[in-house]
């Protein structure tokens, strides 16, 4: 994944994943829509964040961050966008 731009941001996406690691997931949603809030180029955190909606059970909520990581991610996240759009089934 690509680092983060601003340090607040990564430090949300941070968080996201220790949460993701202790099994909370609801929290670590929250952090990773925090973290792309302040900075929409935090690719690693709207990854994090489309993987674990889908997860969830959430798809239409993770529909417009996978719309925007797909038509906005840097070409050398292109496996990552063949991910998502399988993930979301384009």
């Amino acid at each position: 994944m690509a680092a983060t731009s601003t340090p607040l941001a990564g430090a949300y996406t941070a968080l996201g994943v220790v949460f993701a690691r202790t099994n909370r997931r609801s929290d670590a949603i929250d952090a990773w829509k925090q973290a792309v809030a302040m900075d929409a180029g935090d690719f690693s955190a709207m990854y994090n964040l489309i993987v674990n909606l889908v997860e969830a059970g959430r798809g239409q909520e993770a529909q417009p961050y996978a719309d925007r990581f797909i038509t906005t991610a840097p070409p050398e996240l292109a496996q990552d966008v063949a991910a998502i759009r399988r993930l979301i089934g384009r």
